[in-house]
């Protein structure tokens, strides 16, 4: 990965005087936190290995909304903050008592019930 963004912006201030504004273009901020975004955010598989379900069960999950945060990116590959993870074994445990393992998401899927999938935000 490299330099990440806060190595990136703590170059930039050591190397500056006291009271000194910083330039930079938004193209640059862009591309630091997408980076910032992959190094800090879990890959479906690693979230996978994480709570103990296939890569499939995992995808339905994001899919079905289920894991608090996830998103794709660009579209096609999920990414799933990693603060998630304990917020999706709480969730787990309320849900299927305490010890309780994941379960793959057929309740919420294939079923006709709609999924509220922006309920990530209420944690």
């Amino acid at each position: 990965m490299g330099v990440s963004i806060a190595e990136r912006i703590r170059s930039i201030v050591d190397a500056l005087p006291a009271g000194a504004a910083v330039s930079l273009p938004v193209e640059t901020l862009r591309e630091w936190l997408e980076e910032a975004a992959i190094e800090e955010d879990l890959e479906l598989e690693e979230f996978a290995a994480l709570v103990g379900v296939s890569v499939s069960t995992a995808r339905e999950y994001c899919a079905a909304g289920l894991v608090p945060g996830a998103y794709k990116r660009r579209g096609r590959k999920w990414l799933i903050p990693r603060a998630s993870v304990a917020l999706f074994r709480e969730r787990q445990q309320r849900e299927h008592g305490p010890g309780a393992s994941a379960r793959r998401p057929t309740a919420a899927l294939g079923r006709g019930r709609k999924v509220d999938t922006s309920a990530w935000r209420n944690y």
